[in-house]
């Protein structure tokens, strides 16, 4: 097993994110579909007492997915900060480094979240324009422990250049 460092203490608001996001892990995966405050899942219908569907109102409607976007966003901080601190050598979201390619091979151990939730959180590290910055600046990729593995090829840093300079375009419109 290879032994990682943290790279400086954990906050204690992180430290209790992912403190509840572990305990909460034998519960239920994270990227389960959101349940609204009422525990049902969300659906434009819902089945009354009778066998017969009645449609929610609009207002109920738009409340769950109020609810479902929030606990979204908690799962999705939460997979992050778990992310940053178990490879701090690798996620920094701040400082990125280009990342092996297959990297979510290399996950040999047991997360407390889906593979499905950490996929999203790994896509929108490798689309950040610091990110995309990195590849075209960079000449190595990491692994998970930080250390180099492979050169960057021209047509990887000219993609990320082409992606680079799409989001600032879209950014000035």
């Amino acid at each position: 097993m290879t032994k990682l460092t943290l790279k400086a203490p954990l906050s204690s608001e992180t430290q209790e994110k992912l403190s509840n996001l572990i305990n909460s892990k034998s519960d239920k995966p994270l990227d389960k579909e959101p349940q609204h405050s009422t525990g049902e899942p969300s659906t434009a219908l819902k089945p009354s007492s009778s066998s017969k569907k009645t449609r929610r109102t609009h207002e109920e409607v738009s409340a769950g997915q109020k609810v479902d976007q929030e606990k979204a966003r908690e799962n999705f901080e939460a997979a992050k900060a778990w992310l940053e601190t178990t490879f701090p050598k690798a996620f920094d979201f701040k400082d990125p480094k280009p990342l092996k390619i297959g990297i979510q091979k290399d996950f040999n151990l047991e997360t407390p979240f889906s593979r499905a939730q950490r996929s999203k959180v790994i896509r929108s590290y490798v689309n950040s324009p610091s990110y995309l910055t990195a590849l075209v600046n960079g000449q190595w990729r990491y692994n998970l422990n930080g250390e180099p593995v492979e050169e960057i090829s021209q047509k990887h840093k000219d993609y990320a250049a082409k992606a680079l300079a799409k989001k600032k375009s879209e950014s000035q419109n």
